[in-house]
């Protein structure tokens, strides 16, 4: 794989490197509109209390001749932070979250960071330092970033593609513990709602996972992603943290501005994190890696969750899930939706497609500049390379996730809005079998 600029591309995020082509070609004007389907694109209007609480917070730096000083220090410097973050920004999210989860969370819980991917790239290098030649437990598919090699972490599946249902159940994860010995578990992470598959795990479901979680050794952490924990189509996200209490001193949790608030540009992401060993652990690597997230964005962060009610959470799920639907309805006529029991979209904004009959056509000549070879397609990510080059839309292949390479399945990501969903399926229609 080639990037753009005609450099090797060796460990560059394969998404990334996808999406910085879709950026390169789309700077060729006299084309057709790039469709940009590939990525997590929050596309609803930025949290407006984010935004207020991050002008609030700047206003106090503006006109310095008008004697305007920082509420927090009383002058008009911007000082160094604690590196889980200011103790004010950390209290007023405990109390938000308290209330979202139901669960009493403390501001010594917490740690802000600069970004999702951050926060899981310092729990990872703590896991490659307590539990060396560990295995992680999570679901395949998996979003791409845990299983980038430079966070050296080795993997262990509950394979929901070749399992009897396309979503986490108790049962499902009973089975892949019995393929592991408990010696060699390092961690578990759930992501849940899920990327790529869109599930949401019930109750129930977790009440029996709490249970299994129970009987293995107290040393294994339980790793929660919940960064699309606000786009539930059915109710509020039931979260493993507020049903298993018993388990708290053992999960990390994260929580990421990025999707709930449309402000993925901004990076800040907060941490739970109740083990004081983990914190500790976490507070050392976030000293290491960046001091401290902003003050302002903790600011906005914190003010923008207080202030998050369920009216302004179903509004926000209630817009995806109508993009979500269109494509699940389109793409269900046009033959190409992915079938297999259990496949439900309950969050988050991606479906599943299959596009395995547009294989044996050739690779466009244009994409042999990226991937570096030409002939057959044969593999989703040549694919989705000949039709970001021929067709000019930027879609995911799901071996990025761990899926086969071979079975030609593709998220597409349903935020840009009915119009531009409309041109992107047009545009797969037209190519019925012949690229």
């Amino acid at each position: 794989m080639f990037t753009p600029s005609g450099i090797q591309s060796r460990e560059i995020d394969p998404a990334m490197l996808l999406n910085m082509w879709a950026h390169y070609l789309d700077d060729e004007r006299d084309k057709d509109k790039m469709i940009f389907a590939g990525i997590g694109r929050p596309t609803y209007p930025v949290n407006s209390d984010f935004a207020k609480a991050a002008m609030e917070y700047w206003k106090h730096f503006v006109n310095q001749d008008q004697g305007l000083i920082n509420l927090e220090t009383g002058h008009l410097a911007i000082d160094y932070d604690l590196p889980a973050g200011s103790l004010k920004a950390r209290e007023k999210m405990a109390r938000a979250l308290s209330n979202w989860y139901k669960t009493p969370i403390d501001a010594d819980e917490l740690i802000f960071s600069v970004g999702g991917s951050s926060a899981l790239r310092m729990i990872f290098n703590i896991l490659n330092k307590t539990s060396p030649n560990k295995k992680t437990i999570t679901t395949l598919p998996y979003y791409p970033f845990y299983n980038h090699p430079s966070h050296h972490n080795k993997l262990h599946f509950i394979n929901l593609l070749q399992g009897p249902s396309c979503r986490l159940t108790a049962a499902a994860f009973e089975a892949a513990l019995q393929s592991i010995d408990l010696k060699d578990i390092g961690a578990i992470l759930f992501c849940d709602p899920n990327n790529p598959l869109g599930f949401v795990t019930d109750e129930s479901e977790w009440k029996k996972i709490a249970e299994i979680i129970q009987s293995l050794p107290e040393e294994i952490p339980i790793i929660l992603d919940e960064a699309y924990a606000e786009l539930t189509f059915i109710s509020k996200h039931t979260s493993l943290l507020q049903l298993a209490p018993t388990l708290k001193n053992r999960i990390i949790l994260l929580r990421s501005s990025t999707k709930g608030f449309s402000a993925s540009g901004e990076r800040i992401a907060v941490i739970v994190c109740s083990n004081p060993l983990l914190k500790e652990a976490l507070i050392e690597e976030t000293i290491f890696s960046y001091a401290h997230a902003p003050k302002s964005l903790q600011y906005a962060y914190s003010e923008g969750m207080l202030a998050f009610s369920e009216k302004k959470r179903a509004l926000l799920a209630s817009s995806y899930h109508k993009q979500v639907q269109y494509v699940l309805d389109r793409t269900n006529k046009m033959g190409i939706l992915f079938q297999k029991e259990g496949y439900k979209i309950e969050g988050a904004f991606y479906i599943i497609v299959d596009l395995s009959h547009l294989f044996g056509n050739k690779i466009d000549q244009s994409a042999s500049k990226a991937l570096g070879y030409s002939g057959t397609i044969c593999t989703d990510v040549e694919l989705c390379y000949s039709l970001l080059f021929k067709k000019r839309i930027m879609l995911c292949p799901l071996s990025f996730f761990g899926a086969d390479p071979n079975a030609g399945l593709i998220r597409i990501t349903c935020s840009g809005g009915t119009t531009e969903l409309s041109l992107l399926l047009d545009r797969l229609d037209a190519v019925k079998t012949e690229l």
